[in-house]
């Protein structure tokens, strides 16, 4: 989620393709005319590689990343290359070995919502970025996988949606998409909530023990 947050920023102040190496950042020896029409992509892509720079370190906190960022300063760059500083933070937080990408798919599988009282939109972006992040390591799991993976790591109180999703899953006809799967769950989600507050005790029967004495708490004055 971090790497789609800081392209996003990335590509909304202009240093994306600094970042990602499209744009090659000149040498600080080279010198640059800012008349000379030729200079200008140059001079804006050492520019915009001052504030990717800049994101980067406002972005981060931890040694490992501030030992990335220290890593891309060369002779070349010594204030510090951002294209070379964002390898460096992916291979070190994303790295794309075999070993990763088993740990990822062992992940992804034994992941759960134990608990219905459990917040199911957090469970399910949890589930969409380790999807996300198995794409990028090369592991193709499909709408209908992720489908299967959803019903079967429910807990018993979506058993009716789970099982009115199954009855329609690979359907030549009347087949459901993820998209409306993702509803469901989040309309059964809602429900469940609503009832959980339903069955929740007024806070005029709640009475609690105090200092020696009990206090009831009640909201009717007079």
């Amino acid at each position: 989620m971090w790497k789609m947050k800081f392209l996003s920023r990335a590509k909304n102040h202009g240093f994306k393709e600094v970042l990602t190496g499209t744009t090659t950042i000149p040498k600080a020896s080279d010198t640059l005319d800012e008349n000379d029409a030729n200079d200008k992509p140059k001079i804006q892509a050492r520019k915009m590689n001052e504030i990717a720079m800049e994101e980067l370190l406002c972005s981060v906190s931890d040694p490992v990343s501030h030992g990335a960022l220290k890593c891309s300063c060369t002779k070349d760059i010594p204030d510090g290359d951002s294209s070379k500083s964002w390898k460096e933070m992916q291979s070190r937080f994303e790295p794309k070995t075999n070993q990763a990408k088993l740990e990822l798919r062992h992940r992804f599988h034994a992941c759960k919502m134990e608990d219905e009282e459990e917040d199911l939109n957090n469970y399910l972006t949890e589930l969409e970025n380790m999807r996300w992040r198995l794409d990028e390591l090369g592991v193709r799991v499909d709408d209908e996988e992720f489908m299967t993976h959803i019903v079967h790591s429910l807990p018993p109180a979506y058993r009716i949606t789970v099982m009115n999703a199954e009855k329609r899953f690979g359907a030549l006809t009347n087949g459901i998409t993820l998209q409306e799967h993702m509803q469901d769950l989040r309309s059964m989600h809602a429900r469940i909530v609503k009832d959980q507050k339903g069955m929740d005790p007024p806070k005029t029967d709640k009475i609690m023990y105090s200092g020696g004495r009990f206090k009831c708490y009640c909201h009717i004055s007079g």
